[in-house]
């Protein structure tokens, strides 16, 4: 839970003309900058670290959260920035209150994607136990919901966004980087089936 292991974000900065020499490679680059930023910080929105303490005060944008999660570098920033003060109890004991298949999931896909936040967000949304049970209603969807699933795919693209954008730019490595994407889906996905797949609790339904 130190700062640099939580939720990191380049801060978004326009990028000029003049600072790349050309408008056109300004805004490639630009484009490129904001499809980093903004896809991890959309995949954070969702952290299934709710109801385990009262909301903060004053109201954070979401009072489903029972706390927030900052990115810990602000624009121009050379030092992280610390969560607020209870945040790390907060996820302490969401973890603490997973079950040993939840906790075995959680440790797979953290490992896996080397993301907390990515790997929380995964095992609560197929979990059939407590941890899915802790995700409020509006988060989890279901029927008339229109909310789209978070599932092995989308991890692994959150997980995966700075390798992605430098195979796209240089081009990928043969035997690989194919192998380590197909295998970070593997280890994501078994993180899923240790979780899913009993029918004895409330977990997303398949279409």
């Amino acid at each position: 839970m130190a700062p640099a292991t939580r939720l990191c974000l380049l801060p978004l900065r326009p990028i000029t003309s003049a600072a790349r020499g050309t408008a056109r490679v300004a805004a490639t680059t630009n484009v490129a900058t904001r499809s980093i930023h903004t896809i991890p910080a959309q995949s954070a929105k969702v952290v299934p670290v709710y109801g385990t303490g009262p909301p903060p005060e004053p109201p954070q944008p979401s009072a489903e959260f029972a706390a927030e999660i900052v990115p810990v570098l602000t624009d121009g920033s050379l030092l992280p920035r610390p969560q607020a003060p209870g945040t790390r109890e907060v996820v302490q004991g969401w973890i603490l209150s997973l079950s040993a298949f939840e906790l075995a999931a959680l440790e797979r896909a953290t490992l896996a994607g080397k993301s907390l936040l990515a790997a929380a967000r995964l095992v609560a949304e197929w979990s059939e136990e407590g941890a899915q049970a802790a995700v409020p209603v509006s988060v989890q969807g279901g029927e008339g919901g229109g909310r789209e699933r978070f599932g092995v795919e989308e991890a692994a693209r959150a997980v995966s966004l700075e390798v992605e954008w430098q195979t796209k730019k240089w081009g990928e490595v043969e035997d690989t980087h194919d192998v380590e994407k197909e295998d970070l889906r593997r280890q994501l996905g078994s993180a899923v089936l240790l979780v899913s797949g009993t029918g004895n609790g409330t977990g997303p339904k398949s279409d």
